[in-house]
C-alpha cells in the first residue's frame, strides 16, 4: 500500500490548481489565453490542435501505471525517464502528479508545433497546429518612384509598385488598390507580378503614369483568417499622394484697363520645398517692377501698369529642383473701357448720345409728316358720288387713254367718259363737279399719266398719287398746274 507523504499532496494539491486554472482560461502568455489538450490512444482520433504564437498550452498524459512519463515531439524528446530535458528552453515545464504528466508551453512558438506522443505503457497521440501572423514590420510598400514627389519626364519610364510581407499559418492574402480622390480601384490579378517563397511572399504590379494618377496613393493590405476566439489579421501600407513635380501663379490669368494704371502683385509658388524660383520674359523697357522671396514663393510687382500696355503679353516663372525643371506662363490681357463699364471713351460719349437725339427727332419728324400727309388726302375724299355726271363725247375716251374695247367691257365708264347715255351737262365750278368745260378734255390728259379700272388709280405724270378710293368707285382726275379737276365714276 502506497503511503502518501507531505511531497504527495503538495503535488496534488500542484496539479488541481493547473488544471483549474486551464479550465478557467486563466490568463497566460503573451497572447492571454492557455488551453489544455489531453493525448489521445487512436491517432486517427487526434485531429490538430488549434493554437495562436504567445498562447500557453497544457498537454496532458494519463498514466495507468507506476512507470516514468515518456513524451516525444517530431524529433525532439521532451520528457524521458520521467525528467524534462535539459537542452529545451525555460518556457516548456513538466510535472507529475501521481498518474498524471504535464507538459507546459509558456508562449508557444512556431517552433514548437507538431505531432506529440505519449508512452504509458501504450501511446498516446495529440497533434499541435500553431497559428502565426507576419511580424508587425510588414507589408512594406515600395517603388522605383522617390516621394514625395515625381517629375513629368519620369513618365516615360513605368512606375512601379511592389508589397512584401512574410508568409503566416494561415496563409495570408495579399490585395492591392490605387486609390484616387477619394475612391479605391483594386489592382486585377492579372496585371500583378506574383513571388512566393517559404517564408514570404510579395505582389507587384507596373503601370505607365499619366495625369490621371496625379494625387492618387498605391495601396497593399494584407488579410489573414483567423479562427474564434482570434481576431483576424488585417494591415496595409501605402505609397504616395504621388504629386508632380509643377509651380503655379496666382493669379492664374490678369486683365488690366489701358486708360488707367494699376499695380499688379504675381506670387509664383511650387509644390516641392527649397526648388530656385525665377521669373522671366518681364519687358524691362516698359516697365518698372520689383521680385521679392516670401518663403517659398517668389512675388513679382509691376507698378503703373496699363498706359504703356499693347495688347496681352506673357510671362514665365520657371522652378528647378534636383537637377530638373519646370515652368508655368501667365497671360496678361489688355482692354479698353470707358465710360459706364462700355469700350466707349468717355470723351466720345456725349457726341454719341447728340448723334442718337437727332437721329430720334428726325424720325419722330418723318412719322408726324406721314401722319398729317395721309389725313389730308382722307380730307379730299368725296362723301358721296355725285348725282350729276359731266359728259363728253366718245371721242373724249381715247383722249383719257381708254380704248373702246375697254368701255364695252363689264366695267363701262360713265357717261362723261362714254358719251352716249346723257346729254352734256354744264361744268361748274364747286368741289363736286370740277371747272367748268371751259378746258377741253385735252387739256386735262395732258396732265393723266394712266388710268386703270382695275385698280382705279391715277397719277400725274410726276408719278404723284392724286387718288385712290375703291367704295365707291370714284376717280378724281386733277391738274397738276392748278385746282381744276374733275371727277370720273366707274
Amino acid at each position: 500500500m502506497k503511503i502518501n507523504t507531505a511531497d504527495d499532496v503538495l503535488a496534488k494539491f500542484v496539479t488541481f490548481v493547473i488544471v483549474l486554472e486551464v479550465s478557467l482560461c486563466v490568463v497566460k502568455g503573451n497572447s492571454g489565453i492557455t488551453k489544455p489538450f489531453t493525448f489521445m490512444e487512436d491517432s486517427l482520433k487526434s485531429f490538430p490542435r488549434e493554437v495562436l504564437e504567445g498562447d500557453t498550452i497544457y498537454l496532458i498524459c494519463q498514466q495507468h501505471t507506476t512507470d516514468e512519463c515518456q513524451i516525444w515531439g517530431d524529433n525532439i524528446d521532451y520528457v524521458k525517464n520521467g525528467s524534462l530535458s535539459p537542452s529545451l528552453p525555460d518556457n516548456i515545464i513538466f510535472n507529475r502528479n501521481d498518474s498524471v504528466c504535464n507538459l507546459t508551453f509558456i508562449n508557444i512558438s512556431r517552433d514548437n508545433q507538431g505531432d506529440f506522443i505519449c508512452y504509458n505503457p501504450g501511446y498516446q497521440y495529440l497533434t499541435v497546429n500553431v497559428m502565426y501572423s507576419p511580424p508587425e514590420e510588414y507589408p512594406r510598400c515600395t517603388s522605383n518612384y522617390e516621394l514625395p514627389i515625381f517629375f513629368s519626364d519620369q513618365l516615360q519610364v513605368p512606375f512601379e509598385f511592389n508589397c512584401t510581407t512574410e508568409e503566416g499559418n494561415p496563409v495570408v492574402n495579399i490585395f492591392l488598390y490605387y486609390e484616387t480622390d477619394g475612391k479605391q480601384k483594386q489592382v486585377h490579378s492579372t496585371d500583378l507580378i506574383i513571388t512566393e517563397q517559404q517564408l514570404s511572399k510579395s505582389r507587384s504590379f507596373s503601370t505607365f503614369l499619366d495625369s490621371s494618377f496625379n494625387k492618387s496613393s498605391f495601396i497593399c493590405r494584407v488579410i489573414q483568417q483567423l479562427p474564434a476566439p482570434y481576431q483576424s489579421y488585417n494591415k496595409s501600407c501605402s505609397f504616395g499622394p504621388l504629386s508632380t513635380f509643377s509651380v503655379s501663379i496666382n493669379p492664374s490669368r490678369y486683365t488690366v484697363n489701358t486708360n488707367k494704371r494699376e499695380n499688379i502683385t504675381l506670387t509664383c509658388t511650387s509644390n516641392v520645398s527649397g526648388v530656385v524660383l525665377k521669373w522671366t520674359d518681364i519687358p524691362l523697357e516698359d516697365w518698372q517692377y520689383n521680385i521679392t522671396k516670401i518663403n517659398d514663393s517668389l512675388q513679382l510687382k509691376i507698378f503703373d501698369y496699363g498706359s504703356s500696355a499693347n495688347g496681352s503679353i506673357t510671362i514665365n516663372c520657371r522652378a528647378s529642383y534636383g537637377g530638373r525643371n519646370v515652368s508655368e506662363d501667365i497671360t496678361i490681357d489688355s482692354i479698353v473701357t470707358g465710360c459706364l463699364g462700355t469700350p466707349i471713351p468717355c470723351s466720345t460719349l456725349p457726341y454719341l448720345i447728340l448723334v442718337i437725339i437727332v437721329i430720334f427727332v428726325l424720325v419722330v419728324i418723318i412719322i408726324v409728316y406721314r401722319k398729317s400727309r395721309r389725313r389730308q388726302r382722307k380730307e379730299l375724299r368725296p362723301t358721296a358720288e355725285p348725282t350729276n355726271r359731266p359728259t363728253q363725247n366718245n371721242n373724249n375716251t381715247n383722249d383719257l387713254g381708254l380704248s373702246s374695247s375697254t368701255a364695252d367691257e363689264g366695267h363701262s365708264l360713265s357717261p362723261m367718259i362714254a358719251g352716249s347715255s346723257q346729254e352734256d351737262t354744264e361744268m361748274v365750278d364747286n368741289p363736286i363737279y370740277g371747272s367748268k368745260p371751259d378746258e377741253s378734255p385735252t387739256q386735262i390728259n395732258a396732265q393723266v399719266d394712266s388710268v386703270s379700272y382695275k385698280s382705279i388709280s391715277i397719277t400725274d405724270m410726276t408719278d404723284n398719287l392724286l387718288y385712290e378710293a375703291c367704295n365707291p368707285r370714284v376717280t378724281i382726275l386733277q391738274d397738276a398746274n392748278d385746282d381744276n379737276y374733275a371727277i370720273v365714276s366707274i
